[in-house]
């Protein structure tokens, strides 16, 4: 799977089974083609309340068969050359399948099946005959010629799986037994957890052969996972060798909207192109309000959520309801589909030109502690269990909301890039309170930062174990010029005096709010300390106790390299309260030790701005992502005149604009090209077209 032009993909959630009986696909897939989509997601088999065993193809393992709906599909796709991807639930079973193969369900460690929380049914347990099962209806399904199959799931409920399936072969992999207690023992979890994954990556692995044994062109991909805990099993590096794509549900938005960074489409799509090494990747972005899922998004949410997946490299999966698919609100994504299909040949198969990479550590949201955004297979958590220990989600949402509000290009890495050592592309590293790392990950840092490169760490990071387990020392102390650590200390309402620097420029206040939790450091020699802690306040009324001796900043060269601690939680603290003190402190970090390659007015903070390669061009995208307005986004102020200039080492043969179809004029001078875009509603691409790099007479002399 590596389409040339950007795949954008409906699913139409179809109705019940007695309906489906006198559904009408040949218009359902008239309208997907008329809304611009070149794929579609097709469900053949009943999912209303749960994978229920009702087929609707022709399968000897199924337990009940209806009309054909899969031939249907197959034709009426066929004529129009869009892709029929086929839909298989592989972590839902209805109750209606309890009575008849009790022995699917997951269970608890009382031996009850755990409950599903969209209402009936249970989780599906891909160690038992349910695998078996499954095997045998996808392989039916590839003999029809289907361009692919889209797993929904496998998962793991964090309550089980303590079925006989799994209890026996967790014992034969590791002669013991294990029980819900055992969880707590740090050793015992992460080895129940490694099971997990193994057996969905060993799941996903059997299928592909099966598929392929009948259909070796169809692709195949699951739903994988997005920035959160793993817990559920899933492991994106784990399963990418036996899928074509990896997707994740990035814009899939509920609840309340105001507690959900508006940028999370974006974020999902860097993880998923650094796991994806190569493959395509698909961002999930349903049109609709979960929990309200007839509701519609405004077309401003729309048009964002599309916009920031294809300017970080992703393909695009929408979903509603068929129900839905004549509403008027659908014709936003007609537009957009238009625009993007017609623009496809310089959006598709981009590459990331970032120099600073942000990282999201799955060991420390499994093995650490997390807030965590509730989805499909991810536990909501809003309350942490450790008063001392930060919170991983919220300092690494601060650093991108940061990041992204200051027009800095930047990918997201994970742990597995730090462990295998591919830093040397990156001028600067930011580990937001990546508490929990293990041996190769410390020296792989330690060895980045002596050859050259930049690490910006902050609060307990590396800290921990890879298995969450406190160290008595700390392992990258000589990379950050560390003495020794006096412990943690938690601040309720206390403050930190400023001092004059590079890193306090721009910032008016001479008292900042201090973090709520910091690390007592003491600085080795020619380690450069920046402001301190003071003596913690009795109360908030009390008069300003004396200094410390503990930095709040610590900055350090290391070989070739630098190394700057913030000893406090500054970025979960900044995603909580947004003092701009804080937020002016994190970007000046960043600017002092990596380049830029944008540059606009500071005060264009609504602008989301990336910056995207292919071949000789550079495509400049511009979302307008407001922060200062309530969610659900209804519209978004429209920019006009917006001047940027980008860094390209090469004079530009031309720009022109994808959406306002208007070429423009420019200057170039030094490396950077200079221009203004006359307007910006909810997206803009510019695409920057260069002369190659062996052209003398387009390069900066």
């Amino acid at each position: 799977m590596n389409p040339d032009r950007l795949l954008l993909i409906a699913d139409l959630i179809p109705p019940g089974p007695e309906a489906l009986e006198r559904f009408d696909v040949g218009a359902q897939v008239e309208a997907i083609t008329r809304l611009g989509f070149s794929a579609q997601h097709i469900e053949v088999t009943d999912v209303t309340v749960g994978e229920a065993g009702i087929a609707f193809f022709d399968s000897k393992h199924a337990r009940l068969n209806r009309r054909d709906l899969l031939k249907e599909y197959r034709k009426h796709h066929g004529r129009r050359g869009s892709w029929d991807i086929v839909y298989f639930n592989v972590h839902w079973l209805s109750g209606e399948l309890m009575p008849l193969h009790p022995e699917w369900f997951q269970r608890d460690g009382r031996g009850g099946i755990i409950p599903i929380p969209y209402g009936s049914g249970g989780y599906s347990c891909i160690n038992s005959p349910f695998r078996d099962w499954a095997m045998e209806m996808i392989r039916e399904i590839g003999m029809y010629g289907v361009k692919g199959i889209f797993l929904d799931g496998p998962v793991f409920s964090p309550k089980g799986c303590y079925c006989d399936a799994c209890r026996a072969g967790f014992k034969g992999q590791h002669g013991l037994e294990y029980a819900p207690e055992q969880m707590k023992d740090p050793l015992v979890f992460h080895k129940v957890l490694t099971f997990k994954q193994e057996s969905i990556a060993r799941f996903v692995r059997d299928v592909r052969k099966s598929l392929k044994s009948v259909n070796p062109d169809a692709v195949l991909y699951m739903n994988g996972l997005p920035l959160g805990p793993g817990t559920c099993g899933r492991d994106n590096r784990r399963v990418a060798p036996w899928q074509d794509a990896l997707l994740a549900e990035g814009g899939f938005l509920s609840g309340d909207l105001r507690d959900l960074p508006v940028w999370k489409p974006a974020a999902t799509a860097k993880w998923l192109e650094t796991q994806a090494e190569g493959k395509p990747t698909i961002v999930a972005v349903a049109g609709r309000h979960g929990p309200w899922n007839r509701y519609l998004l405004p077309a401003a949410e729309t048009w964002i959520a599309y916009a920031l997946s294809v300017a970080n490299g992703a393909h695009v999966w929408y979903g509603i309801y068929d129900a839905n698919r004549d509403d008027p609100r659908m014709n936003t994504v007609r537009e957009i589909n238009r625009l993007l299909s017609a623009h496809s040949d310089c959006l598709a198969q981009t590459a990331s030109v970032a120099r600073v990479a942000l990282v999201w550590s799955l060991k420390n949201a499994n093995f650490y502690q997390t807030t965590a955004e509730q989805l499909d297979f991810v536990e909501g958590k809003a309350v942490l269990e450790h008063r001392m220990k930060s919170d991983a989600r919220r300092a690494f949402n601060g650093w991108f909301e940061v990041l992204s509000r200051s027009h800095r290009l930047f990918d997201v890495i994970d742990d597995h890039c730090l462990e295998r050592g591919g830093l040397s592309r990156y001028e600067l590293v930011i580990l937001p309170n990546v508490a929990c790392m293990g041996e190769k990950e410390c020296r792989s840092i330690r060895d980045y930062v002596a050859e050259g490169g930049n690490v910006i760490a902050t609060y307990d990071t590396a800290l921990w174990d890879a298995w969450g387990r406190p160290r008595e020392t700390h392992p990258l102390k000589e990379v950050f010029g560390i003495s020794e650590t006096e412990g943690a200390e938690y601040l309720r309402c206390d403050h930190v005096a400023l001092e004059p620097s590079p890193l306090t420029g721009g910032i008016d206040q001479s008292l900042i709010p201090a973090p709520h939790l910091h690390i007592k450091v003491v600085p080795a020699p020619g380690a450069r300390a920046h402001m301190h802690f003071r003596k913690k306040q009795p109360s908030s009324y009390c008069d300003l106790p004396p200094k410390t001796d503990h930095p709040f900043l610590l900055k350090n060269r290391f070989g070739k390299g630098t190394a700057l601690l913030f000893t406090g939680n500054i970025d979960a603290m900044y995603e909580t309260y947004r003092f701009p003190e804080h937020g002016r402190l994190m970007r000046n970090a960043v600017d002092g030790l990596s380049r830029r390659d944008v540059r606009m007015d500071e005060e264009s903070t609504s602008l989301i701005v990336n910056v995207r390669e292919k071949g000789n061009r550079r495509i400049l995208h511009l979302v307008n992502c407001p922060h200062d307005v309530g969610r659900p986004i209804e519209r978004v102020k429209e920019l006009r005149d917006v001047k940027i200039s980008v860094h390209t080492g090469r004079r530009p043969r031309s720009i022109r604009t994808i959406r306002g179809e208007c070429d423009l004029s420019f200057s170039y001078a030094e490396g950077w090209v200079s221009f203004q875009v006359p307007e910006v509603r909810e997206y803009e691409a510019a695409v920057i077209d260069l002369p190659g790099k062996g052209d003398e007479r387009g390069s900066d002399r």
